[in-house]
């Protein structure tokens, strides 16, 4: 197994590493199976994918966007039972970018409860 960066020996150490050898598609699929597990770590993978400053893009952009928000909603409302965290991260980013409809929309179409923010 080629090193990883960050990974310790060990069980945990192997996790971590199958995150860093597949493509996007398994690393979801592998996140998703140790939500549970590394919670912490999981969702700090999630946010990992947004970007730092939201900027005019492709509705297929802002799907993609949206898909990973709503895992993190999921993480903190489903997973580390922390609704509150959620609902601060969901409205400063709707805020954000009220100015953006198309953002918006893919958004509300995608996140639970993007419109009750």
């Amino acid at each position: 197994m080629p090193a990883v960066r960050g990974v310790g020996k060990g069980k945990r150490g192997r996790d971590q590493a199958l995150l860093a050898r597949f493509e996007p598609a398994d690393a979801l699929k592998i996140a998703a199976a140790l939500e549970k597990k590394y919670p912490d770590r999981i969702l700090a993978f999630y946010l990992s994918g947004l970007p730092r400053r939201y900027q005019n893009a492709a509705r297929e952009t802002y799907a993609r966007w949206a898909n990973i928000v709503a895992k993190v909603r999921h993480m903190w409302v489903d997973v580390l039972k922390a609704p509150a965290k959620w609902d601060t991260f969901g409205r400063q980013l709707k805020v954000a970018n009220l100015g953006r409809s198309a953002f918006q929309a893919e958004f509300a179409k995608i996140v639970p409860e993007w419109r009750q923010l």
